[in-house]
């Protein structure tokens, strides 16, 4: 079983004095629609994020699974993203640091949820899991920042600096290679 995030270098345009309802509506604002998406590799399958149509669309869902995860050393947990090409089920099962994640991957940039749904479990360490969020979710925080712009609604923002605060590793691409 393997899974990592590359976060890539997406572009993020300046909003200065602008204001979004939402941490999602701030995403699209900053994040262009053409740039360079983020890749997750699920069981070896390469998978695209993209900044502004995919993780605008899952990141509250993505931040409140994430938060569950990080609040309980055992349990279980549905998630749907509904993103219209990162929708997929994902039921995941931990206890003991192992993490159990069953997908159901209904459409992903590419069409290749058959070769997904055939490698859809995916078994691996809760903290190896967690740490490979830590970049992408500081790449959206730093855009956040940087552009400029200001979120009207704090709550997700807040949980957004919480959750990766509270994950005290980077995943495999981005620790120190000195480790």
């Amino acid at each position: 079983m393997y899974f990592k995030i590359q976060i890539s270098n997406p572009s993020i345009r300046r909003r200065p004095n602008e204001e979004r309802e939402s941490l999602s509506s701030a995403m699209v604002a900053v994040f262009p629609e053409a740039t360079e998406d983020a890749i997750m590799i699920w069981n070896w399958v390469p998978i695209r994020i993209n900044y502004n149509c995919d993780l605008s669309v899952i990141i509250e869902d993505l931040l409140l699974m994430l938060d569950v995860l990080l609040r309980s050393g055992h349990g279980s947990n549905t998630t749907f993203f509904g993103a219209n090409t990162f929708r997929a089920e994902w039921t995941l099962d931990w206890a003991n640091g192992a993490l159990r994640i069953d997908a159901r991957w209904e459409s992903v940039a590419g069409s290749y949820e058959n070769l997904l749904n055939s490698r859809h479990t995916l078994e691996v360490r809760k903290d190896q899991f967690l740490s490979e969020w830590k970049s992408l979710l500081q790449k959206v925080m730093e855009a956040i920042d940087t552009s400029g712009i200001r979120v009207a609604e704090q709550e997700q923002v807040v949980l957004l600096r919480r959750v990766e605060a509270a994950i005290p590793e980077y995943g495999r691409i981005y620790r120190s290679q000195e480790e």
